[in-house]
């Protein structure tokens, strides 16, 4: 057979869901596999810039994140149920549309092999038992097999309560609402169903929790250890999926001298002013929160501003989707001697490459999500996390089980105060936990890339598993005991 020649990797979600998984494929290419990425509209120009083959499957994510009331709601509240909700009726909406444009691209296409990414279960699972297509698992978050505490900012239950909550209300949940939508397209186009006929949930959760292949999450094995001190079988903590400093710069000097260039890094004029910025005084701190959005923009811009200067810091601050600015700022408050201080000491920016800037902080503020947390790891700076929902609370856990930050574990975003966040920097800044950032960012360092440690489990995965016959044995295994096993619950 050889090796596999054409991949495909499908990944639903916002920027943040989807980038780690294009500096994935950028390393699988790099390889020499002709790679498709199969995810949202908008990320056309985004995938393209950086020469992979785009096909357009979903709907516009980042007008669903700012437009649809229960996502927007979900985010204010930190909810996590709403926002499944929200996502199950997205599916529902646009279900046709996704299933048809999925499987004529994988008809279109013809992958060897299939990298699921983030949102997309039914989609991989679908392919794997249907139309035997071999699937390489990962994810960008963290979820225990085994949760010794709960996730996403539930309360711990006793007695294996939290495995039971975690599988249920989560895990099954995605793929169940996905299944809803998207089998009775699945029965017309392929005369099969995949929930009660292909599927039964249990052998799902094994998927998750005892993989026998892998199961590969794009998260340091630094922040795993603390998290997930009991993985699953076969997981495979094997570090962020990301572009290094070098590409992201290069990609933000692109900007305005390339035609295809999206500014997805900023621009050459935005580092020049960060530069000035930063030579003017003492290391300032980074906030920003991209698309979260504590109350309204005026609040936020409020609340940022007070913040430094109750920390006494100079601030270098990402404008976000709450449009955060001088102007904005004026708009806010009145405070004459505020808007002086950050006239003086607060600089207001758009995007910028993380991995060149983050190194030149003293400390990181922002919500938490994996992407940001990973490159602060490699900055060698300390973090403060201020979560909303999901994973972001568990990374707040997680900053201060290992000392290289503060995470506010108990309050939201929406709850915080200027003088919560500035006692958090002081707290930060100048102590052990600087020391401790610098420690783990040696390490982080030394390890492969999480997006070449993936290359290599795909040609191992290849060699031993798919060449050999052993996942087709597992595949018709499946679909058998899946098939006996609904049998029995209809029975």
């Amino acid at each position: 057979m050889g090796k596999p020649q054409k991949i495909v990797i499908t990944c639903l979600g916002s920027r943040g869901d989807v980038q780690p998984y294009i500096a994935l494929g950028m390393a699988i290419k790099a390889a020499g596999y002709e790679v498709h990425m199969l995810t949202n509209d908008n990320h056309s120009q985004l995938v393209n810039e950086f020469g992979l083959n785009f096909v357009g499957c979903f709907i516009d994510a980042e007008d669903a994140l700012k437009n649809d009331p229960l996502l927007v709601k979900s985010q204010a509240d930190g909810d996590v149920m709403t926002f499944l909700n929200a996502m199950a009726e997205i599916t529902k909406k646009a279900g046709e549309r996704h299933f048809k444009d999925f499987f004529d691209a994988i008809e279109d296409i013809k992958p060897d092999l299939i990298v699921k990414g983030t949102l997309s279960e039914y989609f991989a699972v679908f392919s794997m038992l249907a139309l035997k297509i071999p699937v390489v698992w990962t994810s960008l978050n963290i979820i225990p097999s085994n949760n010794h505490r709960m996730i996403f900012g539930f309360p711990s239950l006793p007695c294996g309560l939290n495995n039971v909550m975690v599988r249920k209300l989560l895990i099954e949940r995605i793929l169940t609402d996905q299944a809803a939508s998207l089998d009775p397209f699945a029965q017309k186009k392929y005369g099969m169903k995949l929930q009660g006929e292909l599927l039964n949930l249990r052998w799902w959760w094994d998927v998750i929790a005892n993989q026998p292949f892998g199961y590969l999450v794009g998260v340091s094995p630094t922040v795993g250890k603390v998290l997930d001190p009991a993985p699953g079988k076969n997981f495979i903590y094997c570090g962020q999926f990301a572009m290094d400093e070098k590409e992201q710069v290069q990609k933000a000097s692109d900007f305005g001298l390339k035609k295809q260039a999206s500014g997805i890094f900023g621009s050459p004029k935005a580092m020049e002013d960060i530069k000035a910025f930063i030579e003017k005084g003492s290391k300032p701190i980074f906030m920003g929160w991209g698309s979260m959005t504590a109350k309204s923009p005026k609040y936020m811009v409020k609340l940022v501003a007070e913040a430094a200067k109750l920390a006494g810091a100079r601030a270098i601050v990402f404008e976000g989707w709450a449009h955060m600015s001088m102007d904005a700022l004026r708009s806010a408050t009145e405070d004459a001697e505020l808007l002086k201080y950050c006239e003086e000491n607060v600089l207001f920016v758009g995007k910028t490459p993380h991995a060149w800037l983050f190194p030149q902080c003293s400390c990181v503020i922002h919500h938490g999500g994996a992407g940001t947390l990973s490159t602060c790891l490699k900055a060698g700076v300390p973090q403060i996390i201020t979560p909303v929902f999901l994973d972001q609370w568990d990374h707040a856990y997680f900053l201060n089980k290992s000392g290289i930050g503060y995470g506010f574990e108990k309050k939201q975003l929406t709850n915080l105060t200027a003088v919560d966040i500035a006692e958090a920097v002081k707290k930060v800044n100048g102590n052990v936990a600087m020391e401790k950032a610098a420690m783990v960012a040696k390490e982080e360092v030394e390890m492969n890339t999480g997006a070449q440690r993936v290359v290599e489990f795909i040609e191992n995965f290849w060699t031993k598993s798919v060449e050999t016959g052993e996942w087709s044995k597992y595949v018709e295994k499946s679909i058998k005991d899946n098939k006996e096993s609904n049998a029995r619950c209809c029975g």
